[in-house]
């Protein structure tokens, strides 16, 4: 990851997660053997899930949250959801917007349990959106093609999960109901 301010750029290494796990299968690539990587980080997540668990269950605040499906209130319900609750919101107000492969879909399709949602549809946002885009990792999209790709989301009752925070998210991943409840 990389960060521009005041003309000079800083290099960060990505956290464990939400970072190099996703990074690495974050776009297809000849280099790496992404099948032994897939296998390799669904054996660490989905089956010794020890540090998932604690990551994303365990501890006073979660690591992430799930956004309102806001297509499910009404006129009344939406004025009590506040502008951070929303997807939507996230969307607009953001710097820079990328889309990238999901991760998760990525890796499920070597272990030959992919389901059959978009693979292009992880979100990130401003900086880490703005960095993603400039190495290759997502492709950068504006506000109009991001409200698209939440309509088509809401579409197909995926739902959105992000990190727990208030301003300034960098991502927004649209799971399948089954995925965020294990999370």
């Amino acid at each position: 990851m990389d960060v521009e301010q005041k003309g000079k750029t800083t290099y960060t290494l990505p956290p464990p997660m939400a970072g190099f796990f996703e990074f690495s299968m974050m776009r297809l690539r000849g280099d790496v053997d992404q099948k032994m990587l897939g296998e390799l980080f669904y054996q660490y997540m989905n089956v010794e899930e020890e540090f998932i668990r604690g990551l994303f269950i365990q501890g006073e605040t979660q690591l992430g949250r799930v956004f309102v499906h806001e297509p499910a209130l009404s006129e009344e319900n939406a004025l009590h959801v506040l502008d951070y609750e929303r997807a939507s919101e996230v969307i607009r107000t953001a710097t820079h917007r990328g889309i990238g492969l999901c991760y998760c879909r990525h890796k499920m399709m070597h272990m030959g349990r992919n389901c059959d949602a978009p693979m292009d549809i992880c979100m990130t946002f401003n900086g880490t959106a703005r960095s993603l885009t400039r190495h290759g990792y997502a492709r950068l999209v504006d506000v109009h093609e991001g409200m698209d790709l939440l309509q088509e989301a809401h579409g197909r009752n995926l739902v959105q999960f992000g990190e727990n925070v208030r301003e300034r998210v960098n991502f927004i991943c649209n799971c399948l109901r089954s995925a965020v409840a294990r999370r």
